[in-house]
This record gives C-alpha cells, structure tokens and sequence, in this order.
C-alpha cells in the first residue's frame, strides 16, 4: 500500500512538473526566443563555463542559429516530448532527450543573451527522471532540492559578503545603468515611471533590494528542513515577481522549480 502511495505521488509529481515545464518552454516561443527565435542571431557569447565551449566546439548552436527550419523542428520535437510525458507516461528515452534538448537550448539562449540569466529549472528539474530506480531517483531529487537551495542563498551570502547590502544607492544606480535606453528613448511604460520613482526615492530602493537580500539568505533554513519548503515557493513568488517588476527580468524558467518547493514536501 505505501509503495502505491508513493508512486501514485511521484507520477503526479512527474505529470505536474512536465505540464509546468510545457508552459514555460510555450511562453519562450511566445516571447519570441524558442530555437525558431534565435534564427540569424550573429553575436553570441559562451562565457568560461566548458559546458559552453563543448556545445559551440561541436558547432550545434551555429547550425541552429543558420537555418531556421532547424530550430522549428527542435520547437516542435520539444512540444511533442513534453506533452507525450505529461498525458500518456514515463519513458527514459524521453526524459534524456528532454533533458539534453532543453539544456542545449539554455546554452543556445544564454549565448544569444550576452549573459547567464541562471533560470535553469526548465531542464534541470528533469534530472530524476533519468533514473528508473526509485531510490536513485529520490537521491536525485534530494540533489536538486539542495542545488537550488544553494543556489538562492548564495547568491544573498554574496550580496552580504561582497558589501552590496551596505551600499544604500546599488539598486538606484543599477537601475540608472540597466535602464538608460528606456529613458533615451522616452519610453513612457509604466516599468519606466517606476524606475524613475526608484531612481529618486534611494531609500525605497534599498528596502526593496534588502528584502531580496533577505529572502535569499532565508533560503538556509532549507539545509536543516523540509517543513518550509512551502514557504520558500511562496518567497520566491515574491522575488522572482519584483524581479520582472522592477527590472524586467521574467521568471520564465523558474516557473517550475517555484512549483517544486511548493509541492516537495507532499512528495
């Protein structure tokens, strides 16, 4: 009977994150930056990750980024995929090739980019469903779970450590930086009006990137229980929301691994 429980479980963990993951991968088409998207992209940069140099070593993004029809039909395969995994059933081969089509497409989009947006859950949170033994499986859970936890605590001990959390102007003058564009151009949207407010009430602009400093580092407690892994998705919620808010960096591939800590812990 628990052996039932826990696999009835693990397949809706599995059906639910697949359907999360098909949203987020339809939004990238939308949005205009799918394969199909980066057609004719003619400047690109792998960054100092070797992972990088391989893909681009063997010329796969070159090809992609030459011939539209390519990046069509690796849309499309990807569709297919995901939707095959979320309303018929589990197949490893599928998984694989979801895994390294989606990760080939976060370097490709990475690359085209300029710079490591680091919303990798669209194809990492796959990682467990390469493994067919239960137990392998719940370890490569439990390594995902703990990635992410690093992850977002990390990056608020940086913040800490490297003195940016006693720096009241960083986030106004980041703003002026990231935003000259938009005030050349006398881009009248209401991110603008909003960056503008921020750009002259520094306070404000601090209590909200303290906050996010603050919502990072409470990621720790993650190390020591699962019990506020529900709470941790909500945070993240509020933080990848404020993100695109405010500097309009949307949460695109973090979709699903909000969904992860917010049903985790029930798995």
């Amino acid at each position: 009977m628990m052996v039932e429980s826990f696999l009835h479980k693990e397949n809706n963990l599995r059906r639910s994150l697949f359907f999360i993951i098909l949203i987020e991968f339809i939004c990238f088409i939308i949005s205009g930056v799918s394969f199909q998207g980066l057609h004719h992209v003619a400047y690109f940069n792998f960054g100092i990750d070797p992972i990088y140099w391989l893909f681009f070593l063997l010329e796969i993004p070159q090809i992609i980024f030459s011939h539209h029809e390519v990046g069509l039909i690796l849309d499309v395969l990807i569709i297919l995929l995901l939707t095959y995994s979320v309303f018929i059933k589990e197949n490893k081969f599928v998984a694989w090739s979801l895994f390294i089509l989606l990760m080939l497409y976060y370097v490709c989009l990475t690359a085209t980019l300029g710079h490591r947006n680091y919303q990798t859950g669209f194809f990492l949170l796959i990682i467990p469903f390469l493994f067919s033994n239960p137990l392998n499986r719940k370890f490569a859970f439990e390594g995902v779970r703990y990635f992410y936890i690093f992850f977002y605590f990390s990056s608020g001990l940086f913040k800490i450590i490297n003195n940016g959390i006693f720096e009241p102007f960083l986030l106004s003058s980041t703003l002026k930086t990231q935003f000259t564009p938009y005030f050349i151009e006398t881009n009248l949207s209401w991110r603008t009006s909003l960056n503008l407010f921020l750009i002259k009430h520094t306070y404000v602009a601090y209590l909200m990137y303290s906050v996010s400093v603050f919502i990072e580092s409470f990621f720790v407690i993650g190390f020591f229980t699962k019990k506020w892994d529900f709470i941790l998705g909500l945070l993240l919620i509020c933080f990848h929301f404020s993100n695109w808010v405010v500097m309009d960096i949307a949460p695109i591939g973090q979709l699903s691994v909000i969904f992860f800590f917010l049903k985790y812990k029930d798995f």
